[in-house]
């Protein structure tokens, strides 16, 4: 439990994460995106403003795991390579 609080309040930026635990916050965030995504297949009479909602926060899901997956990459490298 303790573990899943880390790496939420990381993923949400308000604790410092090292290398490895971005990466693994970066792919529970991709998988967490899936949330506000698959529903729509599922629920075409929706209303438009629920749709582009879910749309939004898919968007901002996905964005904020690729910035911690390219972050954790970042440093990987940049430690490679000196």
């Amino acid at each position: 439990m303790k573990k899943i609080r880390l790496l939420l309040s990381g993923f949400f930026g308000f604790s410092k994460l090292s290398a490895p635990e971005r990466k693994n916050a970066a792919e529970w965030g991709f998988l967490l995106s899936t949330l506000f995504i698959v529903p729509l297949f599922f629920l075409p009479d929706a209303s438009e403003l629920i749709k582009i909602g879910m749309q939004l926060l898919w968007g901002v899901c996905v964005s904020r795991a690729a910035f911690l997956a390219n972050g954790g990459w970042k440093k990987k490298n940049q430690s490679m390579n000196n």
